[in-house]
């Protein structure tokens, strides 16, 4: 059964790929994210993970804007710890694969 849920799970995750990357580390950046990554971090046993899905994708003459769902989740390897998580959702215009994305965060409370 753990193989089949393994399996499933590997079938499931995206590829993590440079516009991944980018989206991440534009949530990383944030004073809000730094703020509540850092205090997670303050406890050892706590680790922090990045969950992204995407919204929708536009494309039209002057290039394509994407939507990605961020949630950024704190968790605890202790007993019976609760699971915090702060959802960010990162729209950006990738205009060319070489020029960064333009991000905006818009939190969700």
């Amino acid at each position: 059964m753990k193989r089949i849920m393994l399996l499933a799970a590997l079938m499931m995750s995206g590829v993590c790929n440079a516009k991944d990357n980018k989206v991440i580390n534009a949530v990383k950046t944030q004073p809000d994210v730094a703020s509540y990554i850092k205090r997670a971090l303050e406890t050892p046993t706590n680790q922090v993970i990045f969950h992204q899905m995407p919204l929708d994708s536009l494309c039209g003459f002057a290039g394509c804007e994407s939507r990605v769902l961020v949630n950024v989740m704190v968790s605890s390897n202790s007993s019976n710890a609760p699971v915090t998580s702060k959802l960010v959702i990162v729209s950006y215009m990738d205009l060319n694969d070489d020029l960064a994305p333009k991000v905006q965060l818009t939190f969700l409370k």
